[in-house]
């Protein structure tokens, strides 16, 4: 619908001028649920997506800011292939990729493969646990991600972005804890 696309385009300009005020680098992009149930046409909504972005983007220009558009299963660029092909479509310079390694697994991707794809076009890597069956984001080790080849790639391709352990629990300190250390423990090896 026109006005909920024009409301979260406000939304996301807003959060662009806010992170410019606080000093940040930027935002993560969502780009728009799917539903299953009765889509739209992927070409409309690629449509719509880039027509939304391209205001966003603007605002980008405006405040020096990043967007980091996330890879995510339940929109209409769920994995890396969908997701180079859009970034084709609409290259602009402040538009970068927030990798997720649990949204990948869930959808069974190959994130070595994807990360050395999304190489020159990565600005952030979300880091959590989880499986091709349960869509989570818990401390490294409760799932099936195999983080040590993903912190071998991005050493590999020289990932100078962010890295985010993005944990979802009952106990996010100490599971965030648990994660960062586990991964420094492979940075190190």
């Amino acid at each position: 619908m026109p006005e909920v696309r024009s409301y979260g385009v406000g939304e996301y300009r807003t959060a662009l001028r806010l992170s410019a005020e606080l000093g940040g680098q930027g935002i993560v992009l969502v780009p728009g649920r799917v539903s299953s149930l009765l889509p739209p046409a992927t070409e409309d909504t690629l449509g719509w997506l880039t027509e939304s972005l391209g205001a966003i983007l603007r605002t980008a220009d405006e405040t020096g800011q990043q967007v980091f558009l996330e890879s995510h299963p339940l929109t209409p660029l769920p994995d890396v292939g969908r997701i180079a092909q859009f970034l084709d479509r609409v290259a602009h310079p402040r538009l970068t990729v927030a990798y997720d390694v649990a949204n990948a697994e869930f959808i069974g991707e190959d994130q070595v493969a994807a990360l050395r794809v999304l190489a020159p076009r990565l600005g952030q890597v979300h880091l959590s646990d989880g499986t091709c069956t349960a869509w989570r984001h818990d401390r490294a080790g409760l799932g099936t991600v195999d983080f040590a080849s993903v912190v071998a790639v991005l050493e590999e391709i020289g990932f100078a972005g962010v890295a985010i352990a993005e944990i979802i629990s009952s106990d996010p300190l100490a599971d965030t804890a648990a994660t960062v250390a586990t991964l420094a423990t492979m940075a190190r090896a």
